[in-house]
């Protein structure tokens, strides 16, 4: 009967309930019920009880366990949680099922086990997440007036420079991923504040709005010196005047680095994007698709395997600008050509 469909939408053992029920009202010996409907004699003693009681064949619905919380303690709880965590004391913006535990404990002294914070949190609209990180010390009235002044300047600027523009971005790949997630209003990616992760390969790319990518890698952290040598491979690798977005990092404002743009001023402007701002340097999406996208979850079982796997998932996404356009049009920054000067 396992497959078998039933009418009005009944359950396999809703079927046989009503049958045996009908068979048991007309006087069936329950041995005859339990043999013909293929269940025990004890399931055959409860529809017996139903139909004295004169109770249906249907399941019954179990009851939810009622809130521990009123809609006041709700409202609280929802207002502390949209705070953040480093609002309420914790040292990170990180909301767990322990942590949201302990504060309905301290503020409403009711206990509830992890075990049900998340169908709670969920009957209040959150869901679990991937938060963006967001660096404390970010200015956003100075992002906002870059965004409105510095950067159209610049772009104009690179116009008239006939110039290829590009933006510049440092990241890397490690041995095991190191995904986070929290509670958030569901629909809305949660900030939260992290420090800075060390990878042992370093990567430093290029990516043009027009979908070209330029990358190179290492062993360890990059130097200022590994800065210029991608310098260098960029200026041998594209024709014309380069105008290049990056970050304050300190291997980008070295002596060395410095010094090898004012001997090359005549090819290469750099500018700066505010910093603690990721989201306005379209190089960054590649790096999301890269560790998201082609290689998530990816546990290498050695150095060899993780250089080569990137480097392979890099020359892969270099050879097709088209998706490397769609990539990077995540990015929070106007691409230049969408940029009215």
């Amino acid at each position: 009967m396992a497959n078998k469909s039933y009418p009005e939408g009944m359950t396999e053992m809703e079927w046989k309930r009503k049958q045996g029920m009908e068979l048991l009202r007309m006087g069936t010996k329950q041995a005859h019920v339990a043999r013909k409907m293929g269940v025990n004699r004890r399931t055959v003693y409860d529809w017996k009880k139903r139909v004295e009681n004169d109770q249906g064949f249907r399941n019954r619905k179990k009851k939810g366990r009622n809130s521990r919380l009123t809609d006041k303690q709700k409202k609280r709880l929802k207002e502390i949680i949209d705070n953040g965590a480093v609002s309420y004391g914790f040292p990170t913006d990180l909301w767990t099922l322990k942590r949201i535990a302990a504060v309905i404990e301290k503020e409403f002294g009711v206990h509830y086990n992890t075990t049900y914070i998340w169908q709670l949190l969920r009957v209040l609209g959150y869901s679990a997440q991937i938060p963006i990180a967001v660096a404390m010390e970010k200015d956003d009235d100075y992002v906002k007036r870059w965004l409105s002044e510095d950067y159209p300047q610049y772009v104009k600027e690179a116009r008239e420079h006939g110039a290829t523009i590009l933006f510049l971005d440092e990241s890397g790949m490690q041995s095991r991923p190191n995904v986070r997630r929290t509670w958030s209003i569901r629909g809305k990616r949660p900030r939260m504040s992290v420090k800075e992760a060390r990878d042992k390969i370093s990567i430093v790319s290029a990516v043009s709005e027009d979908g070209e990518l330029f990358f190179s890698m290492k062993y360890e952290s990059m130097r200022d010196e590994d800065i210029l040598r991608f310098l260098v491979q960029l200026l041998s690798e594209i024709n014309g005047f380069l105008y290049i977005f990056w970050d304050n990092i300190t291997i980008h404002r070295s002596e060395n680095v410095k010094e090898f743009l004012f001997d090359h001023n005549d090819r290469m402007i750099t500018r700066r994007i505010p910093a603690y701002s990721p989201e306005l340097n379209p190089d960054e999406w590649i790096w999301d698709a890269l560790k998201y996208q082609e290689l998530p979850n990816f546990c290498p079982t050695s150095k060899e395997e993780l250089w080569h796997t990137a480097e392979e998932t890099l020359l892969k996404m270099k050879s097709d600008p088209d998706r490397v356009k769609r990539i990077i049009m995540g990015t929070k920054l106007p691409l230049p050509s969408l940029v009215r000067t």
